[in-house]
């Protein structure tokens, strides 16, 4: 099965590209699953990230500038990252694979899926029958190409045309 990498600079709109693209192929009668991470900004900067199912559509707190740490939690850069957040989107990538969904969306993974952490241990359970489209910094295309996708994942540039790229994935369904 192919899949598909979205890719954008840093607060660029990526997971908004994710979305659209994912309400055009969804008007198609493609069906999907996974995830977006949604952010919130607070006087002009990103205050915290909620996980939002695309399959019930409910969020979960991913991360946020709360400086409390607790067993519950760990620090990555300037954000606390909530294990509750983690298992809620874990949950919804199982799901999706079971509910046999066409697409499945991971928004975002970066630097720590990289480094062993976030959602890094979603693809170890790629899933067999269902595409992938990973949302990602341009960053670090080339490292979560390689070492997720073995190159093999066709980039979606957020300044491309939504309409082709979405004609591009329903082509390899």
């Amino acid at each position: 099965m192919k899949h598909f990498i979205i890719t954008g600079a840093r607060h660029a709109g990526k997971t908004t590209y994710a979305a659209k693209l994912n309400e055009i192929l969804s008007q198609t009668g493609i069906s999907s699953g996974g995830f977006l991470c949604e952010g919130t900004f607070q006087n002009g900067e990103r205050n915290s990230f909620f996980i939002k199912s695309l399959l019930t559509y409910e969020k979960e707190l991913l991360a946020d500038k709360n400086e409390s740490i607790h067993s519950e939690t760990y620090s990555f850069g300037c954000f606390t990252f909530y294990k509750k957040g983690f298992d809620f989107a874990y949950k919804e990538y199982k799901n999706s694979i079971l509910n046999k969904k066409d697409i499945i969306f991971i928004d975002e993974i970066g630097r720590l899926e990289l480094e062993g952490g976030g959602f890094e241990k979603l693809f170890h359970q790629m899933p067999v029958n269902s595409m992938l489209i990973a949302v990602c910094r341009y960053d670090f295309i080339k490292d979560i190409n390689s070492m997720f996708f073995n190159n093999h994942a066709e980039i979606i540039n957020i300044n491309d045309d939504i309409y082709l790229s979405a004609r591009k994935v329903k082509n390899y369904l």
